[in-house]
């Protein structure tokens, strides 16, 4: 198997204060290891709710630098389209978490949310975490 890594997840857009935190956490714990940041683009809201989507504060390819700048070793942008939403929690965790990004440890904000109709939170990802040790 492919060396782990410490995946840090969120739209980083304009990569504030709160998201240097969790990049900052990330370094702390990494012990060696890659530190990849997942992003998303476009914002997913733009998919579901193009009406409310919010303006990004940078482009992508700034997104990207920013990231760099603040910790991440590599940048995981994955095309969030109608063909990414309906993916059920279980599957990003195996498919995206796991078996593309090798996490061993995942880091997320307080209010994450994920997989179709953001039925996964931090419990649920704690737990299919466990599963996959």
């Amino acid at each position: 198997m492919s060396e782990t890594s410490v995946v840090v997840i969120g739209v980083f857009d304009g990569v504030h204060k709160g998201h240097q935190l969790l990049l900052n956490r990330a370094k702390e714990i990494s012990d060696g290891r890659s530190i990849i940041a997942l992003t998303f683009d476009p914002h997913p809201t733009t998919v579901f709710a193009p009406d409310r989507a919010p303006t990004m504060l940078t482009t992508l390819a700034d997104r990207v630098e920013l990231l760099k700048i603040h910790n991440a070793d590599q940048v995981a942008v994955m095309k969030f389209n109608e063909k990414f939403a309906p993916m059920s929690p279980e599957d990003f965790v195996s498919t995206v978490l796991v078996n593309q990004l090798h996490a061993s440890t995942v880091i997320v904000g307080k209010n994450f949310t994920y997989g179709h109709k953001a039925a996964g939170n931090i419990e649920s990802l704690v737990k299919s975490g466990q599963e996959h040790i």
